[in-house]
């Protein structure tokens, strides 16, 4: 008989019975050495964020006798992104996690982890993962079209977004949502062919318009203000909320309210020396804040093709006067355009108060104009005075003179029910524009001298 023969049978026959012939107690590890390590990647924490945020990647590593992960072993994957290099904790043990900081852009960020960052004493080691989860990180403040403004606490604002231009009419004949086929309405409507309150209500006649900050095309008006409050025809107000079922969020998109536009106007004001002054000397050798396109010259509203105006909005600046500039800055360094002069611009709120009479606001004081009032419908309900309300934050020691422009501040027109416009237009004479320029006494209608201007919150 051959031994070796007998051997072997023997040996297999101890192994068969699982019993210990030999010593053997791990009959697998003999039978089927073969053991691949598993690496498997949590998703983020958080899901969500901005270059504040540290991304951390928790892993799971099973079936290794020997783990070495370094920051070298992983590959992010971002879109719009520029990122921190990726931090490994724990690199040796069977739960290490990746930490990654710093993001900026718009975009989303995940991670793969490369083969052979662990392996088995029967040689086998880790295949490379497949992709994670991704985060989502999101810098941008702002939606295309519209630049931050810091927050005033004093009207209960905080930093918000509002369109840099006044609104501009898109519009889709073919009203299929997507506006592949749509076109900024270059007259904003001013021959009134376009009717939005009687469009709204039919879904796919609404479909055809949406609210844009452009500089191209001249300012949306012939639009009602919206019902808030009072059933006075779709309008504004709708067309700037409609954006949110646009532009697929909840509850971001709003009508500027007059805390937020208030906001604007007294950060504007505020801004008095270095590269953001917005005060400068007019023609007649005053120091006023600018008053935009006003005065009836150009007779029409004008796109923002061209920062000073002359004898029509195409003219690149013959007139330079500072009173004629249309552009402000903010303390941020961001620039708007038309917040006085070229189209009155509707706001969410309503007034039914009389807050005296009309003035410049550039001589209206909380002694000549004491009475507190407060609107509706808007960020707040706060009682303030017409200075307060509507006002400068400053008081300016300006002689009341027939040829000047009362500092650019705009006027107060005052009157007891109706909604809030503010900043003029070019038909107001000069001196009445102005970032504080304020009309109460105007009727819920719709008029080819008012537009408005959205917000994002």
């Amino acid at each position: 008989m051959n031994v070796s023969f007998v051997k072997l049978v023997a040996f297999s026959t101890c192994i068969s019975l699982l019993s210990g012939c030999f010593g053997v107690t791990d009959v697998a590890g003999i039978i089927n050495d073969s053991t691949t390590p598993s690496v498997s990647i949590a998703a983020p924490t958080p899901s969500s964020g901005d270059s504040s945020s540290s991304f951390i990647f928790n892993i799971t590593i099973t079936g290794a006798d020997e783990i070495n992960l370094s920051s070298s072993d992983i590959t992010v994957n971002s879109t719009g992104l520029s990122c921190n290099s990726p931090v490994v904790t724990n690199g040796t043990s069977s739960t290490p996690s990746v930490s990654i900081s710093n993001c900026t852009g718009d975009g989303t960020l995940s991670i793969t982890v490369n083969a052979a960052i662990a392996s088995h004493s029967s040689g086998k080691s880790s295949p490379a993962t497949s992709e994670s989860a991704v985060a989502t990180i999101t810098n941008s403040v702002c939606p295309s079209g519209y630049i931050p403004v810091p927050g005033n606490a004093n009207y209960g604002t905080s930093d918000f977004c509002v369109m840099k231009y006044e609104a501009k009419l898109q519009y889709d004949s073919d009203g299929d949502s997507d506006f592949s086929n749509a076109v900024i309405v270059d007259d904003g409507n001013f021959d009134d062919s376009k009717d939005y309150g009687t469009d709204y209500d039919t879904a796919s006649e609404r479909a055809k318009y949406k609210a844009i900050s452009d500089s191209g095309g001249r300012p949306w008006v012939n639009i009602h203000r919206g019902e808030n409050g009072a059933s006075t025809g779709k309008g504004a107000l709708e067309a700037c909320q409609n954006l949110n079922l646009q532009m697929g969020v909840s509850n971001r998109y709003d009508l500027i309210s007059n805390d937020e536009w208030q906001t604007i106007a007294r950060n504007i004001e505020s801004q008095n020396s270095g590269a953001n002054n917005n005060w400068g000397v007019d023609s007649y050798g005053d120091t006023i804040i600018n008053r935009g396109h006003s005065g009836y010259n150009p007779t029409q509203t004008c796109d923002a093709s061209q920062e000073y105006l002359a004898t029509d909005c195409y003219n690149s600046g013959a007139d330079s006067s500072y009173e004629n500039k249309r552009t402000h800055h903010l303390s941020n360094g961001e620039v708007i355009w038309d917040l006085a002069g070229n189209a009155w611009e509707w706001t969410k709120d309503n007034n039914t108060n009389n807050y005296g009479s009309s003035e410049y606001f550039a001589h209206l004081t909380d002694s000549t104009h004491s009475s507190s009032y407060s609107l509706s419908g808007g960020t707040t309900t706060t009682s303030r005075t017409a200075k307060s309300q509507f006002g400068p934050a400053g008081s300016y020691a300006i002689p009341y003179i027939f040829n000047s422009y009362h500092g650019g501040l705009g006027k107060l027109f005052t009157g007891n029910t109706g909604p809030v416009l503010r900043g003029g237009n070019y038909v107001t004479t000069a001196a009445e524009a102005g970032i504080f320029a304020t009309h109460l006494g105007i009727a819920f209608n719709k008029y080819s001298t008012a537009g408005f201007r959205c917000v994002y919150r």
